[in-house]
């Protein structure tokens, strides 16, 4: 297993980890000041299951675009 390889698996065991310890604060405990964005489990989840890096960055700018309400098109 190359050295890439190795940090892949670290950011998918990391990333495991934190959606199971954010599903416990969030739904298990309800201990969280603030609701939880929709994008994170699903990001998260991503990230486990080995999607790479850059497809991850261009998904979550899609979201924030979209949740600024330009939709990816220039300012007016």
């Amino acid at each position: 297993m190359s050295k890439t390889e190795k940090r892949v698996r670290w950011a998918q065991v990391l990333s495991l980890i934190a959606i199971i310890a954010l599903f416990v604060a969030d739904i298990g405990l309800d201990i969280l000041a603030k609701e939880v964005p929709e994008w994170v489990y699903p990001m998260l989840g991503l990230l486990a299951l080995g999607v790479e890096a850059p497809a991850l960055s261009r998904f979550v700018m899609a979201l924030l675009r979209a949740g600024a309400g330009g939709g990816g098109e220039g300012q007016k």
